[in-house]
């Protein structure tokens, strides 16, 4: 399991920083405010990012599965409507960008604990009427990722659970919050400025640390029933997820399956291709991009020096990872709306 989820951050790292990775106004005003150095020797520089500059990007419907250890799998579908994200200011060598967005989650849980006489975990459920927002940390000069820290807010809706003494879970919406910390070691590059045509990089090795919480009234009321009810021999949580109640710590929960929160992100070469422009038409508008290869084309992405941003991504990535399906990105607005 440990090898897919380096592998879904690697996607992840790619997906947030093509929201992001070079962002700015696309309406004609904004446009000529971008700063982006060129040169005939050294092709296209790093675009300079200017506060409170706002942009939409949609995104088609999004599913994930962990089922690398038999007995023990993890289905995710997720779908939002927009990303919304924002330049808020610049910090030191890094450009601080907020992001917004809401979103619906089902999920399958199965989990074997490959304890005698004891059934596995099975809960499916559903998050509704979630909000998704943070804080995204960007490097100045390579607009690598430094930092994100996210929090998510939402109902859970619990649909069936097994053992028979977790279906206490299905009676009533419980609602939770999530923050989750994400911390590079060294900035996480996906552009290889300054681009050119004709041009081949890779992602770099780094090490990333993942930590956060999950809280929710529901589970320190489940906790303290649980304690009370286990003196007479009655508690209904199973000791293994009573473990990591009230406040459940996600680095404790990955130790806890034998996953370390510090994860290693391997060096992966010369998965990127650059070729020359061509005209792209998307929601925002039509623009001269790269036409960036992902894996010998299962993906490709978009890039315009003109506007200094990632118009859009498709990548048929279900075909190398059997485990995510294929994803669709377009960039489809920009504006100076403020984010709730």
């Amino acid at each position: 399991m440990k090898s897919k989820i380096v592998a879904f951050l690697i996607c992840m790292m790619m997906l947030v920083t093509i929201f992001v990775s070079a962002g700015s106004n696309i309406t004609d005003k904004n446009v000529e405010n971008i700063s982006v150095q060129k040169t005939a020797l050294f092709g296209d520089d790093v675009p300079t990012w200017e506060e409170g500059t706002v942009w939409t990007y949609k995104i088609d419907n999004f599913d994930f599965t962990f089922a690398e250890t038999e007995g023990r799998s993890i289905d995710f579908h997720l779908s939002t409507s927009e990303l919304k994200l924002k330049v808020a200011t610049e910090t030191g060598p890094s450009y601080r960008t907020e992001f917004e967005a809401n979103i619906e989650l089902e999920f399958d849980i199965n989990i074997d604990l490959y304890i005698e006489d004891k059934d596995p975990i099975i809960i499916s459920g559903s998050l509704l009427d979630a909000t998704i927002e943070g804080d995204i940390y960007f490097d100045k000069s390579t607009l690598g990722i430094r930092k994100i820290d996210g929090y998510l807010t939402g109902v859970m809706k619990i649909n069936s659970t097994s053992p028979i003494n977790l279906q206490f879970l299905a009676s009533f919406p419980i609602p939770i919050t999530l923050n989750l910390d994400v911390d590079f070691d060294e900035p996480y590059t996906f552009i290889d400025f300054p681009i050119n045509a004709d041009e081949t990089w890779g992602l770099p090795q780094i090490n990333v640390t993942i930590d956060g919480e999950i809280r929710s009234i529901w589970l320190r009321l489940a906790n303290v029933a649980n304690k009370i009810l286990s003196l007479f021999g009655m508690g209904f949580i199973p000791p293994e997820l009573a473990q990591f109640l009230p406040i459940v710590d996600i680095s404790e929960v990955l130790n806890a399956f034998n996953i370390s929160d510090k994860m290693p992100l391997p060096k992966v070469p010369d998965i990127f291709e650059s070729s020359s422009q061509k005209s792209i038409t998307v929601e925002a508008g039509t623009y001269d991009a790269y036409d960036i290869s992902i894996l010998d084309g299962i993906g490709n992405m978009y890039y315009s020096p003109e506007v200094g941003m990632i118009l859009k991504m498709t990548g048929n990535f279900n075909d190398m990872f059997p485990f995510m399906q294929d994803i669709n990105i377009e960039l489809s607005d920009i504006g100076e709306e403020q984010l709730d």
